[in-house]
């Protein structure tokens, strides 16, 4: 697949001139041996410069990292280079042509010299974009959770038991960017106030070293405390176990046994109104803010726990202000969960 850009710099020209492009094959493999006759070719084209394909490259990637809010996705998408946890980004973000086009625009946009940027083609605008791979609308994840909220207000206990408890990971899931795959310690939510609340969890790997933290946003956290008053109304009639009982229980419709809620429950209860799967909204939630926000990827990126090796926002030598994680929290995260139409409730009793 490619990214289809307005040759702002006369690239082009060079890659006709090496016949590395030709009609419906945008660029041909650059093989070693074209690579070193392209460095040539630059060198002496410009002589006091001594550039390179590999430097000409990383000006591209950091200039659009300048402009772009550091935002690494678009970044490897346009320029195919990998860095840090690129590849990440990219994985879970998905971006409309115009958003990849814009981007390029701004890495030009200082340089009078330059050829004014073409608008985008009518072909280009219909493409259906880049990066990840199903990643809802806005649309779908209004239909989700408008469905979830009307159904917990209708049909028996057990089913509006299962149905709070998907709509709750929906929340954690779009409000703190988790993977549906963890049981964080929810009971405390019911015993704080509204202020600066603050998450901690496991959601990947198993070791100290990938805990995440992330500030949960404030509709999130009044949901939040509602559901572990609800959770301590259940534990006074559940039975006496030896292993502590699971924050997330699917209650079988049939014989009403007990078990760990599964993302494939999930599916079970949504999928006449939803096609994708719970993990599917935290690609949403990546996407989103970072094509609909102005905020800075950085943030986003300790948002979703995606940091390189030993550079973990929170580890000992790090300079990330966790007020920044609460800014987002409070600003951008707080205004998706109101546009999707998650709000807090109450278990019906």
């Amino acid at each position: 697949e490619w990214v289809h850009l307005s040759d702002a710099t006369g690239f082009h020209d060079l890659l006709v001139h090496f016949s590395l492009t030709g009609t419906g094959q945008p660029v041909r493999h650059l093989t070693e041996a074209r690579k070193l006759t392209v460095n040539d070719w630059l060198r002496r084209a410009l002589p006091d410069v001594l550039p390179s394909l590999n430097a000409c490259r990383q000006f591209l990637f950091h200039r659009l990292l300048a402009v772009g809010h550091g935002d690494l996705g678009i970044a490897r998408l346009i320029t195919s280079q990998s860095h840090s946890h690129g590849e990440s980004v990219a994985h879970y973000a998905h971006y409309d042509a115009p958003v990849l086009w814009r981007a390029y625009q701004n890495v030009w946009r200082d340089d009078p010299k330059l050829p004014r940027a073409m608008p985008l083609s009518a072909a280009a605008e219909r493409q259906h974009g880049y990066g990840a791979r199903r990643v809802p609308t806005v649309e779908a994840v209004q239909t989700l959770i408008d469905h979830l909220r009307k159904q917990i207000r209708s049909g028996d206990s057990l089913a509006q038991h299962n149905l709070y408890t998907a709509y709750t990971l929906c929340g954690l899931v779009l409000g703190l960017g988790m993977r549906p795959v963890s049981e964080p310690r929810l009971q405390d939510f019911g015993e704080y106030g509204m202020a600066s609340l603050f998450a901690t969890y496991l959601d990947k790997a198993r070791s100290d070293y990938h805990r995440r933290i992330n500030a949960v946003p404030p509709v999130l956290a009044t949901h939040l405390q509602r559901y572990a008053h609800y959770l301590r109304e259940l534990d006074r009639f559940a039975p006496v176990t030896p292993e502590p009982l699971p924050r997330f229980r699917y209650l079988e419709p049939e014989s009403g046994g007990m078990t760990a809620f599964r993302p494939s429950h999930f599916e079970g209860l949504v999928s006449t109104r939803y096609e994708l799967e719970l993990y599917s909204l935290r690609r949403f939630a990546r996407t989103y803010l970072l094509s609909s926000s102005s905020v800075d990827s950085e943030d986003v990126d300790a948002f979703m726990g995606h940091w390189h090796e030993r550079v973990s926002p929170h580890d000992h030598l790090s300079t990330y202000p966790m007020r920044r994680l609460q800014w987002l929290a409070d600003g951008a995260v707080n205004q998706m969960l109101k546009v999707v139409g998650f709000a807090p409730i109450w278990m019906p009793s």
